[in-house]
């Protein structure tokens, strides 16, 4: 994200770059405006606990994170502080709703081997053997 001294081309090729960024954000907010009213009903009518707290992140984290993408796409100049920071936000924010994601699966794939006892086991075991590798090289 620094100041960018190039050639006609590369500034072309540079905005270019930035197209399919806009298209999938349109798309994907077009998506999200169809889907409003079919998760305000899911939110009213369904139990709150711990698997509406997932849903809920899962389905509204990634819009921040696709903003902030689009902020930093569209910032080339900033200063390396405010790009260090974005980077630092959709690291978190990038993490996040996989992990939210992936305690949706285990609470449905318990609820479906009929809360066997070996199986959550076998479930936390797994998480933990590849979260563990993708937050040390996130992070270290």
């Amino acid at each position: 994200m620094n100041t960018f001294q190039e050639t006609p081309s590369q500034a072309d090729a540079f905005l270019r770059l930035g197209y399919p960024y806009v298209a999938l954000t349109a798309l994907w907010l077009y998506d999200y405006v169809l889907c409003i009213p079919d998760a305000i009903e899911c939110i009213v009518e369904s139990r709150w606990g711990l698997p509406m707290f997932f849903y809920l992140a899962c389905s509204h984290l990634p819009f921040v994170y696709v903003l902030l993408n689009m902020l930093a796409l569209f910032r080339p100049d900033a200063p390396y502080s405010v790009c260090r920071s974005y980077e630092i936000a959709n690291s978190y924010l990038g993490v996040l709703p996989m992990l939210f994601a992936e305690c949706i699966f285990v609470l449905r794939a318990f609820a479906v081997w009929e809360r066997v006892r070996w199986f959550a086991i076998f479930l936390f075991v797994n998480i933990v053997a590849y979260l563990v590798p993708i937050v040390i090289r996130l992070y270290c």
